[in-house]
C-alpha cells in the first residue's frame, strides 16, 4: 500500500457532539419577549383540581360540624329524647333527656368550626326549648282537659322539671366554647405572617 492510498482511505474524523462547528454558533445572549400565548405553551400542565358542587347547607365537613350540622344534631337529639321522655313517663323531662341533651350540647361544642362557636354558645336554650315542647306534645291526653292547657301545663312542668339539664348543658357549652375560641385566637396569633 502506498502513501497515496493510504491518504485516501483516512477519513476525516469528526468533532466531538460537544463542541458545535463554529458556522452553527448561537449568540451568547438573547433578548426573548413573551407573550402570554408563548407563556401558556412553555408552561408546564397540570390537572385542573375536579370542583365539585357542594351546597352552602353543609351540616358537617372534614372539620367537623357547620353551624347549621350543630343547631340540626342539636334541636334534633333534644326532640328526639323529649318526645319519648313525655311518651315513656308523662312527668315532664327525666333524666334520660338531662343525660342525652347535655352529652349533645357538649359535644356539638367540641366538634363544630370555630368561626360558628358563637351559634354553638347560644343554642342549649332553643333546644331544651324544643324537647321541653316534644315532651309536653307526646304526652299522653288527660281526659276533660283541652289540648291547649294541656300542652301548656306539660310545658311549664318539663321546664321546671329540665331546668337544671338546662344550666349545666349551657355552663359546659359556653367554657367549652370560650376555650375552643381563645385556642383559636392563639393559634391565628402565632402563625400570622411577619
Amino acid at each position: 500500500m502506498t502513501t497515496h492510498q493510504q491518504h485516501e482511505t483516512r477519513m476525516e474524523i469528526p468533532p466531538p457532539p460537544a463542541f458545535p462547528p463554529l458556522h452553527h454558533r448561537t449568540p451568547d445572549l438573547e433578548i426573548v419577549q413573551d407573550t402570554p400565548e408563548m407563556a401558556a405553551e412553555h408552561r408546564p400542565r397540570t390537572p385542573r383540581p375536579v370542583q365539585r358542587h357542594t351546597s352552602p347547607l353543609r351540616l358537617a365537613d372534614a372539620r367537623g360540624l357547620t353551624g347549621l350540622g350543630a343547631v340540626s344534631l342539636v334541636v334534633f337529639v333534644a326532640a328526639l329524647a323529649g318526645a319519648y321522655d313525655g311518651h315513656r313517663s308523662g312527668n315532664g323531662l327525666s333524666w334520660i333527656f338531662g343525660i342525652t341533651f347535655v352529652a349533645c350540647c357538649l359535644a356539638a361544642a367540641l366538634t363544630a368550626h370555630s368561626e360558628d362557636m358563637g351559634a354553638v354558645a347560644i343554642l342549649p336554650p332553643l333546644a331544651f326549648v324544643v324537647g321541653a315542647l316534644a315532651c309536653a306534645l307526646f304526652r299522653p291526653s288527660v281526659a276533660g282537659v283541652s289540648l291547649t292547657h294541656q300542652i301548656a301545663n306539660e310545658l311549664l312542668i318539663a321546664m321546671l322539671l329540665g331546668a337544671p339539664s338546662l344550666f349545666i348543658a349551657e355552663a359546659l357549652t359556653l367554657v367549652t366554647t370560650a376555650l375552643r375560641g381563645m385556642r383559636h385566637k392563639t393559634l391565628h396569633r402565632t402563625h400570622r405572617p411577619v
